[in-house]
C-alpha cells in the first residue's frame, strides 16, 4: 500500500445544491460546464453519457461515498494500515 498513513476527505452538499453547481461551474465557460464534463470522461461506476440529470448524478454519487467508506471502512482498522476517512458536510 503507497498510502498507509493517510487521513482522506470526503465532503457533502445536499444533491440540489451539487447539482446546481455543477451545471453553473465554471462560471466563465458557456458551454463546457463541469456536468457535461463529467459525463464525457471516465469515472469509475459513472458510464459514459450517464449523469445527464440530477436523479442519475445523485445515485452516482451515493455508490461513490459507499465504495469509497467500503474500501477505507471508516474504522481506522484496516490491518497494518492507519487510513481514516473524514466527512465533512460543506453547507
Amino acid at each position: 500500500n503507497s498510502l498507509p498513513n493517510a487521513t482522506f476527505f470526503i465532503t457533502f452538499r445536499s444533491m440540489h445544491m451539487w447539482w446546481k453547481s455543477l451545471k453553473a461551474w465554471p462560471p466563465s465557460e458557456p458551454i463546457r460546464k463541469m456536468n457535461n464534463i463529467l459525463r464525457n470522461i471516465n469515472i469509475t461506476g459513472l458510464p459514459e453519457g450517464k449523469g445527464r440529470d440530477l436523479r442519475e448524478m445523485s445515485e452516482w454519487f451515493c455508490w461513490h461515498v459507499e465504495r469509497v467508506r467500503d474500501l477505507l471502512d471508516n474504522s481506522g482498522g484496516n490491518g497494518d494500515r492507519n487510513q481514516y476517512l473524514v466527512e465533512v458536510d460543506i453547507e
